[in-house]
C-alpha cells in the first residue's frame, strides 16, 4: 500500500481553505486505498525536517499560498528526494509573484493587462499612478491567492485605502490595468499528453471574483463557458501552452479574462482549490472524470517522474 502525506495550512490567509482542499483529497485518496497521513502546517514557523522519505512514498500538496504555492517547501522535497504532486520550485515561486509571472508571459509573447509593482507605500507617487493608469484600476498583493487584499478603486480616495490594504498582504504590492470583459478559468494537468479542462465561465455581482465570489457563493460559475467556439478552442489551446512551456506539473488553473475576443492572462495557480466550491472538481464533472482518477493520475506521475 503506497503511502501518501497530505501536506496542507501554510501561513497565509488561505490557510483554511487550503484545509478544505485537504479535507477532499483526504477522502479520495482513502477511497482509493492509499495509506494517508495528514501534515498540517501552522501559520508559525514550521520544521520540514519532520518529513522524512522513508515515511511516504509521495507528497500531495494541497496548500495554497506560502510555503507550497512560492515553491519553499519544493526545495526541501528535492533535497530529500520525495516526489510530490505540484510544480518545482523554481517556476512556482515566478508563478506566485504576479508582477515577475507577468513579465515572464509577456517575453513568450502572451498578452496579460498593464501592471507596475511597488515595494516602498511612503514612496508611491499617486498622480504617477493615476497617469500611468485610468480608473478603473486594480490593486493587488503582489503575492497572495483567493483574492486577499484585491480591490478595483475608481478614484484617488479608493486607491489610498486599497494600497494599505494591500500591504497588509505583503510587502511588494501591484497596480494593474482593469480589462473590463468576460472573466474565465481553466484547469489543466497531465495524463500521458497535457490535457486541458472544460472552460469556466465566471459570473458575480461583485466588483470582480473576489474571495466572496470564490467561496461564499456571490457568484455563478457556468461551465462550459457561454464564449464562441473559436474562443473557446484558443483558451484550451492557450492553457496547454502554457502548462508545457512553464513546465508545470500536477494539476493546475490559468484565470483569463476575454474582451474583444483577446485572452488577457490573470493568474496561474499551480496549486488551484479542490473543495466542493473550487472549480477544477466542476470542470472535472464536465469531463465525467472522477477527482480520484485525477489524484490517483497526479501521484503516478509524481512518483514516475521521480
Amino acid at each position: 500500500m503506497e503511502k501518501v502525506v497530505i501536506i496542507t495550512g501554510g501561513y497565509s490567509s488561505e490557510h483554511n481553505i487550503s484545509l478544505q482542499s485537504a479535507q477532499t483529497v483526504e477522502i479520495e485518496l482513502k477511497n482509493l486505498g492509499y495509506s494517508v497521513s495528514i501534515l498540517k502546517i501552522e501559520k508559525s514557523a514550521f520544521d520540514y525536517r519532520s518529513i522524512k522519505t522513508a515515511m511516504f512514498d509521495c507528497a500531495f500538496i494541497a496548500l495554497h499560498g506560502p510555503p507550497a504555492e512560492d515553491g519553499d517547501i519544493q526545495k526541501y522535497l528535492d533535497k530529500i528526494k520525495l516526489p510530490y504532486t505540484c510544480s518545482g520550485s523554481n517556476i512556482s515561486s515566478i508563478t506566485f509573484n504576479k508582477y515577475e509571472c507577468n513579465l515572464m508571459l509577456k517575453k513568450l509573447g502572451l498578452r496579460c493587462p498593464k501592471s507596475i509593482s511597488v515595494s516602498d507605500e511612503s514612496n508611491i507617487d499617486y498622480q504617477s499612478v493615476e497617469k500611468e493608469f485610468s480608473y478603473p484600476l486594480i490593486v493587488k498583493p503582489n503575492r497572495s491567492g483567493s483574492s486577499y487584499g484585491v480591490s478595483k478603486v475608481i478614484n484617488m480616495m479608493q486607491l489610498k485605502v486599497a494600497i494599505k490594504l494591500a500591504f497588509e498582504h505583503d510587502n511588494h504590492i501591484m497596480f494593474e490595468e482593469f480589462i473590463d470583459g468576460t472573466e474565465v478559468s481553466c484547469g489543466v494537468y497531465y495524463n500521458n499528453a497535457v490535457t486541458s479542462l472544460p472552460v469556466t465561465e465566471i459570473v458575480t455581482d461583485n466588483e470582480f471574483f473576489d474571495y466572496e465570489a470564490k467561496y461564499e457563493g456571490k457568484s455563478n460559475e457556468i461551465t462550459p463557458a457561454r464564449i464562441n467556439q473559436k474562443i473557446y478552442s484558443k483558451i484550451k489551446n492557450l492553457t496547454e501552452k502554457i502548462y508545457s512551456e512553464l513546465n508545470l506539473k500536477g494539476i493546475c488553473r490559468v484565470d483569463y479574462i476575454i474582451k474583444n475576443n483577446l485572452p488577457y492572462i490573470i493568474e496561474i495557480n499551480t496549486v488551484p482549490g479542490l473543495s466542493n466550491e473550487s472549480i477544477i472538481p466542476k470542470q472535472l464533472k464536465g469531463m465525467n472524470i472522477s477527482l480520484s482518477e485525477i489524484f490517483k493520475i497526479s501521484i503516478e506521475n509524481a512518483t514516475f517522474n521521480e
